[in-house]
């Protein structure tokens, strides 16, 4: 490979020509989650948990639900931040009640987007149908559902929501059987519900609650969904939040796919890729000196930049997702650049593309794997990387010829690093050692990327990727 690690004078530089998504990728997935097993007979909740609230009237369920010295409703702004809705979503509320989160949801929203008060109480359903229609709400859609089904179209909804409800669902298989068919790709569950530690949670709630948070997690996982994370929400003591997203085609296909839509999960757990993102790279050489460090972002468009500093130039550069690059050296115009500088500089590689496809391919791993010149092995294979223990799975890229990518991953789905074997025996491939996560616009990427030969382990260097400094 010859010199600089995860850089452009590498062989793999000129080699990688995937292809770079500056749209979204929605995915979902199926694979259990490890932190949680389902219990082999879940408990049932109290008889006629659910009686009261079939006949609750609407000022009465306001007077329970809407009181600031209840957990829930005092922490209503922290939590609906920490789900993150973005303008033009679809969301649903399971169990609306008196709506005072979808009506939350449909400020979130906007105009665009479609907020679904769904219960099973037909006066809660009918109170809030009032209230959307007098105050103009015309995204808010209420919803009367069954006690095993949530009454949703298919693929309908981004978001499905539910506060202090999951513990009343009285058949849990079902009602999630009909949540996951209302997500669309790539769609998000929140399970906001009570905590049950004995010793510790209320007498009233270990009589009321059927399950802890760790026989939930195993139901939802066992109906499908992949856990996510656990947010800490302020306020919020004697309940927790867990997102979680849903199973898709992709995670059907194979083992290895279901493991790679995982990943997916893990990294992009919002499915922001394809949105404006900004960042700092730089790279090293083996003796730490950095050789490399650029300031890149892609905007709402698609249309990538970068700025910084290699082989003592100034660069400058705009790549629209179609049409020509245009860059600046040293301030100046780069077709004024000597032919020395501009290669230096990599600037006439791939049509003047290379360094959009190159910082895209890279940072965007493992989101960017997919497409129809990407072939999945099925198979995923138990081992160890980099003095871990790690699940493997290997891939090719058509269009690249037949080099040989095996990508290696944590137990949660995080990437732990990756190595490519050349299809030409002269060639020595590389492998990729990840250390450390750094969120950047809702992502988890890797913070350090540790660059070795495959032959015989020499260390190139490294990469490491920060939030966009503020100089």
């Amino acid at each position: 490979m010859g010199g600089e690690p995860a850089g452009p004078d590498c062989e793999y530089a000129s080699g990688m020509r995937v292809p770079v998504p500056l749209v979204a990728w929605a995915v979902a997935w199926a694979a259990a989650s490890a932190e949680a097993a389902p219990p082999a007979e879940s408990p049932r909740p109290p008889a006629n948990i659910n009686a009261r609230w079939l006949r609750i009237s609407p000022n009465d369920a306001a007077s329970s639900l809407e009181r600031e010295n209840r957990e829930v409703f005092a922490a209503r702004t922290a939590v609906v931040e920490a789900l993150g809705l973005r303008g033009g979503q679809a969301v649903a509320d399971i169990g609306a009640g008196s709506g005072f989160f979808v009506k939350m949801f449909a400020e979130e929203v906007g105009a665009s987007g479609e907020v679904y008060a769904v219960d099973i109480a037909e006066a809660l359903v009918g109170d809030l149908r009032q209230w959307a229609a007098s105050t103009g709400t015309n995204q808010l859609k209420p919803v009367l559902s069954a006690p095993d089904d949530v009454r949703l179209a298919p693929a309908s909804v981004d978001v499905v929501f539910t506060s202090d409800t999951y513990h009343h669902f009285e058949n849990p298989p079902a009602v999630l059987a009909s949540i996951r068919k209302a997500l669309r790709p790539g769609g998000r569950l929140f399970v906001l519900d009570f905590e049950r530690i004995p010793g510790t949670t209320p007498e009233w709630i270990m009589n009321h609650v059927r399950a802890g948070k760790k026989t939930v997690l195993g139901e939802l996982t066992a109906g499908g969904f992949t856990f996510v994370k656990e947010h800490e929400v302020e306020g919020l003591k004697e309940n927790y939040l867990v997102e979680l997203a849903a199973p898709s085609p992709l995670s059907r296909t194979s083992p290895a796919a279901a493991l790679l839509a995982r990943s997916v999960a893990f990294h992009d757990p919002s499915g922001r890729w394809g949105q404006p993102l900004a960042l700092t790279w730089e790279s090293a050489n083996p003796d730490g000196e950095v050789r490399m460090r650029f300031d890149l972002s892609w905007d709402a468009e698609g249309t990538f930049a970068l700025k910084g500093r290699r082989k003592g130039h100034l660069l400058q550069g705009s790549i629209p997702t179609t049409g020509a690059a245009e860059y600046l050296v040293d301030g100046r115009p780069a077709r004024e650049a000597s032919s020395e500088v501009r290669t230096s500089l990599v600037l006439d590689r791939e049509e003047g593309r290379f360094w959009r496809n190159y910082f895209g391919f890279l940072a965007a791993l493992p989101m960017n794997l997919k497409g129809e010149s990407l072939r999945v092995e099925p198979a995923v294979t138990s081992t160890r990387f980099a003095g871990r223990k790690a699940r493997s799975i290997q891939v090719r890229f058509d269009e690249k010829g037949s080099d040989l990518w095996t990508l290696y991953f944590g137990p949660q789905g995080s990437l732990l690093g990756c190595r490519f074997d050349r299809a030409d025996p002269d060639k020595v491939g590389e492998r990729i050692e990840f250390e450390g996560l750094v969120e950047v616009g809702g992502l988890r990427l890797p913070a350090r990327r540790r660059w070795y030969t495959n032959d015989d382990g020499k260390y190139l260097g490294e990469d490491r990727l920060l939030p966009l400094r503020q100089d």
